[in-house]
């Protein structure tokens, strides 16, 4: 089943959004999937390439996790139209550090309904509590529309309110363990 429950959060109106988002979600022993639909009209869409982690003016669809989940540690993850990656740590309330670059992916893509992301969020990379029971964690949503200059969220948290990571929606998740993983990132460097 897909949720569609986002609100108008900036500005702080908290009205329903003109245009759809149907975010759908499921966990495995390996990680947390993702996936969005945002119905947008072709003429609407604002995508723009950057660097990783760059903050612009464009279209983009993000979760931030509580994996402790009690509000006393996360993670931000963001994907723009055109799979531009951008994420960080994230302390009470709002205390974002991008200097943490997690191994997860993402991609984006330009469909008929308007565009779509889809992330997978591996356990490995997040530091979970221990747990021999059921494990709770946080979400919230985030798209950001640029054309309409707003921003949508589920749950709906303002900038104008002093609540965000203990905020969020809780979600329960059974044999779900943090597991050792190596990730490889290749480089070249050179002197001329």
């Amino acid at each position: 089943p897909y949720y569609d429950n986002m609100l108008v959060s900036v500005p702080a109106l908290l009205t329903q959004p003109e245009y759809g988002t149907e975010i759908r979600m499921f966990a495995t022993k390996k990680g947390l999937y993702i996936s969005s639909i945002m119905e947008q009209p072709p003429e609407l869409l604002v995508k723009r390439y950057s660097k990783r982690d760059d903050f612009l003016n464009r279209d983009t669809f993000g979760v931030t996790i509580d994996a402790s989940g009690e509000g006393r540690y996360g993670y931000v993850l963001r994907m723009g139209l055109g799979d531009s990656m951008t994420d960080g740590s994230v302390l009470p309330e709002r205390q974002v550090n991008l200097q943490w670059d997690g191994a997860w992916d993402g991609r984006t893509q330009v469909i008929e309904e308007g565009w779509s992301a889809e992330f997978f969020v591996p356990w490995s990379m997040m530091q979970l509590p221990q747990s021999d029971i059921e494990r709770k964690i946080g979400l919230a949503f985030i798209r950001d529309f640029s054309d309409l200059g707003e921003r949508w969220s589920s749950p709906p948290l303002p900038m104008t309110r002093n609540v965000f990571l203990s905020g969020f929606r809780k979600y329960a998740l059974n044999n779900v363990e943090s597991r050792r993983q190596l990730t490889v990132y290749p480089f070249v460097s050179s002197v001329i």
